[in-house]
């Protein structure tokens, strides 16, 4: 799809479909995993719970204060292992999940990209911090 679409406008179409599943998942499986809240810390113990524990990956959460979370995804990639693949498909397009579901559980949660293994970085970090 890349090839024929271009990068950009692949990474659109993840993205909106990422939003989708965000839409889709985000409240309903907090809800079926007992999760409480809507600070970093909860939308984070959900994407440990739906990615690390579900599907497999080596994930660490850091709890750097009440408003602020680390949120660590190990490889290999799941999607990806080969890590063969445009980062811009990653940071622009896979990454909106964790986006859209922070504007569904709390739009003061920002959300940052700061390592991405398709980028050549050890492991994918999010950060999670509520703004006030």
């Amino acid at each position: 799809m890349c090839r024929e679409l271009g990068e950009e406008k692949t990474a659109q179409i993840i993205a909106a479909l990422m939003a989708e599943n965000a839409e889709r998942y985000v409240k309903s499986g907090m809800k079926g995993f007992g999760i409480e809240g809507n600070d970093p810390w909860a939308l984070a113990t959900y994407l440990k719970l739906s990615t690390g524990d579900i599907i497999g990956y080596k994930i660490d959460l850091i709890k750097e204060s009440p408003k602020k979370v680390i949120y660590r995804l190990y490889p290999p990639c799941i999607w990806f292992p080969k890590l063969d693949i445009p980062p811009r498909l990653c940071s622009e397009g896979f990454v909106n999940f964790e986006c859209a579901a922070a504007k569904i559980i709390n739009p003061k949660i920002k959300i940052s990209h700061n390592k991405l293994m398709m980028a050549g970085d050890p492991c994918c970090e999010v950060v999670l911090e509520e703004m006030d």
